[in-house]
C-alpha cells in the first residue's frame, strides 16, 4: 500500500540539514521522510515506529528502533544522544488506515481495533463496548470536537455489542446524518476513539517536552500535525519554549528562573501547496511548525 509523505520537501528543508549531523525521524511510517534525510551527507539517522508491521529500508546510516517515540527518548540506552534535527509526522499513514485490518477506517468492515502498537491491551472494541455513555461523550466531544457527542455516545451504548467498523458507523448514523455527499458522519467519532486508544495527544505533549531538550544548539524540531487538536498543542508548546518566564503576570519579580530554549522559525505554519493537495487530498489539513534551539 503506497504511503505518500506529506510536506516532504518542506519538512526536509526545514531541518536545515548539516554535514555529518545526527538526526531523528520520530515517526518512520512508510519511510518517505527518512529516505530524503539519508540522501544528505549525514553521520547517522535514528528512526522509530511502534507499528510492528512497518518494514524499514537497509542503510548503514539508519538505526531503526521499534519503539514509541516517547519511550525512545526516555530509554537510557539512547539518552546521551543529542540531535542536529528531529522530525515528527503525527498523521496516520495510508498503510494503517487502508492496508491493515485494524478498524482505523470505516471504508471496510473490520474488527474494531485501532491500536498502532499491537502489544498494548486497550483497543477500540473495549472502548466502544465498555466505556460508559458519559466517558464516551467526553472523548467524542473532546477528541472529535463533535457537536452530536451526547447523542452518539447514547446510541453506541444502546447498540452494544458493537464488534465491527460498519456496526459503529450504523450506530452513529442513527443519530447523525451526513451534511453533504461523500462525508461520513462517523469521521469525528472514529478520530476520537483512535486518539483515546493510542493516547495520541498526551504522547505528543510528552514527546515535544523531551525532544526540545535533545536538540543541539542550532538544531531544529520540525513537526507535522493534521488536525486542530494536535496543531494547538504544538503551537502552545513552541510558544512556551520560546518564552523566558512562566511566572503569573501579576508577580512583580520573576521567581521561575526559566530561560528561553529557542526561537519559533515558522511564524505561521507551512501548509501544502495546491499541487500537493491535488495529488494527495489527505494532505489538505497538514501543518508544519518548526522550532530552533538556542
Amino acid at each position: 500500500m503506497l504511503h505518500v509523505s506529506v510536506l516532504k520537501n518542506e519538512s526536509i528543508k526545514s531541518l536545515n540539514i548539516k554535514e555529518n549531523g545526527v538526526y531523528y525521524d520520530a515517526t518512520y511510517g512508510g519511510g518517505g521522510h527518512s529516505k530524503e534525510i539519508l540522501k544528505e551527507n549525514i553521520q547517522a539517522l535514528y528512526a522509530t515506529d511502534k507499528d510492528s508491521n512497518v518494514s524499514h529500508i537497509n542503510n548503514d546510516k539508519l538505526n531503526f528502533i521499534k519503539s514509541d517515540f516517547v519511550e525512545f527518548l526516555q530509554n537510557p540506552k539512547y539518552e546521551d544522544i543529542l540531535f542536529d534535527g528531529i522530525l515528527a509526522d503525527f498523521g496516520v499513514s495510508n498503510m494503517q488506515i487502508l492496508g491493515e485490518e485494524r478498524g482505523f477506517s470505516f471504508l471496510h468492515d473490520y474488527h474494531l481495533d485501532m491500536r498502532m502498537d499491537q502489544t498494548q491491551e486497550l483497543d477500540a472494541h473495549y472502548v466502544v463496548n465498555n466505556y460508559s455513555s458519559e466517558e464516551l461523550f467526553i472523548i467524542i466531544k473532546k477528541y472529535g470536537e463533535e457537536k452530536f457527542a451526547s447523542r452518539i455516545a447514547n446510541s453506541i451504548v444502546r447498540n452494544r455489542p458493537i464488534n465491527t467498523t460498519f456496526e459503529l458507523v450504523e450506530a452513529v448514523k442513527q443519530v447523525k446524518k451526513p451534511k453533504k455527499k461523500g462525508t461520513n458522519p462517523a469521521t469525528q467519532t472514529f478520530q476520537a476513539i483512535r486518539i483515546e486508544v493510542n493516547q495520541e495527544l498526551k504522547k505528543i505533549e510528552d514527546f515535544l517536552d523531551l525532544a526540545v531538550k535533545r536538540l543541539k544548539v542550532g538544531a531544529r524540531l520540525s513537526v507535522i500535525s493534521f488536525h486542530s487538536l494536535e496543531d494547538r498543542i504544538v503551537k502552545r508548546r513552541f510558544l512556551s519554549y520560546k518564552n523566558d518566564c512562566i511566572c503569573p503576570m501579576d508577580l512583580p519579580v520573576c521567581a521561575c528562573n526559566e530561560v528561553s530554549l529557542g526561537n519559533i522559525i515558522t511564524r505561521k505554519p507551512i501548509v501544502p501547496s495546491d499541487e500537493e493537495i491535488d495529488l494527495n487530498p489527505k494532505s489538505r489539513s497538514a501543518k508544519l511548525r518548526v522550532f530552533e534551539r538556542i
